[in-house]
């Protein structure tokens, strides 16, 4: 990471709103809400937050034991921030997706199959719809032309 900027601040060349910037190889998207990327900001401090605590757990010695505490209580507060502002954004992640994601399937892939899966089920339900409108009509028929049909008394 670039020393002369923070880890929640824009890309060089980059903008922070109105334009995607990429960063880390990871195109944002510009018309993102102001909430989400501020959960996003908050997770890239928190990556950078364990970082060093991996790095202090790695050269840890006798006399590191107060850097290693410091940097314990950071990652503790930056989990904080992160669930502070996890809590604020309504939208919530189907457990089929998280799960797939866990498995190394891409997220997008998961999502396209769903819809697609959805898709089949609206035109099955729009079928069936049209075959019970179809069978309404022709017992609609079928009922008027017994009701003319004359009864004995």
């Amino acid at each position: 990471m670039d020393a002369n900027r923070s880890p929640g601040s824009s890309p060089p060349g980059g903008t922070a709103g109105g334009t995607d910037a990429t960063r880390g190889g990871v195109k944002r998207r510009a018309s993102a809400a102001p909430a989400m990327l501020e959960l996003e900001s908050a997770l890239e401090v928190g990556a950078d937050s364990l970082a060093g605590l991996v790095g202090a757990v790695s050269s840890f010695g006798v006399d590191g034991q107060a850097d290693l505490f410091a940097k314990v209580n950071d990652f503790v507060k930056d989990l904080r921030q992160i669930d502070a502002v996890g809590a604020t954004i309504p939208d919530t992640v189907p457990l089929d997706v998280l799960v797939a994601v866990d498995r190394g399937r891409n997220p997008e892939a998961v999502t396209k199959e769903t819809l697609e899966t959805l898709a089949e089920a609206n035109d099955m339900a729009r079928g069936k719809i049209a075959v019970m409108a179809h069978f309404r009509d022709e017992l609609t028929k079928a009922m008027a032309a017994d009701a003319k049909v004359p009864r004995p008394p």
